[in-house]
């Protein structure tokens, strides 16, 4: 009887530690600052295309399972916050007519993300990431789709363990961090306030 035991707890473990967790890894609202003596008054737009958004990602947990999310649709919000932190307008481009879109909106530039993440946990107990990181690749195209910006942030960040089975504050964390990063260098550079 003990023997049986055992085994089904082992067969327990082992069906833990393959895993996938669904989490979400949406930012709250970010803190981006708005000052409107950085504010630049001009229509710009984002595009992310459906299979971008629909995109799932499984990446490393804590004691040997996986947390599985979708990285463009959880943080395409933080993208929108960032960039409406700086421009006047910001609309959301679809991949389907966006020439079409793009001049009737008079957008003036269109930011294209690419995004990749990566999580990991040295905790053997709890499966919730500790370490987070988000990379950001952003090319910015001009109303022609000439591509005339781009530029590489890396977000990072490191929690206790535990924490919330749905959301995961060191992803949180890291796209905090790289949407501030991006905000900087939007509200620094002169080629959007040309």
């Amino acid at each position: 009887m003990r023997a049986v035991a055992r085994l089904a707890a082992v067969a327990a473990i082992v069906l833990l530690a393959a895993c996938s967790h669904p989490v979400k890894i949406t930012p709250p609202t970010l803190a981006l600052v708005s000052d409107p003596a950085v504010r630049v008054d001009r229509a710009v737009g984002y595009l992310i295309t459906d299979q971008q958004r629909a995109m799932q990602v499984t990446t490393g947990g804590g004691g040997g399972d996986k947390i599985s999310y979708t990285p463009y649709r959880d943080l395409e919000s933080g993208l929108y916050q960032t960039l409406a932190s700086v421009f006047s307008s910001v609309y959301v481009v679809p991949g389907a007519g966006a020439d079409t879109f793009v001049a009737d909106k008079h957008l003036g530039f269109v930011f294209m993300p690419e995004i990749a993440t990566d999580s990991s946990s040295s905790n053997i107990l709890l499966w919730n990431p500790t370490d987070f990181s988000v990379r950001l690749h952003v090319v910015a195209n001009d109303a022609s789709g000439k591509a005339v910006w781009t530029r590489d942030f890396t977000g990072k960040a490191h929690s206790a363990a535990g924490g919330s089975l749905v959301e995961n504050v060191a992803a949180q964390q890291a796209a905090a961090d790289v949407f501030g990063q991006l905000q900087k260098a939007l509200i620094e550079e002169p080629l959007f306030r040309k």
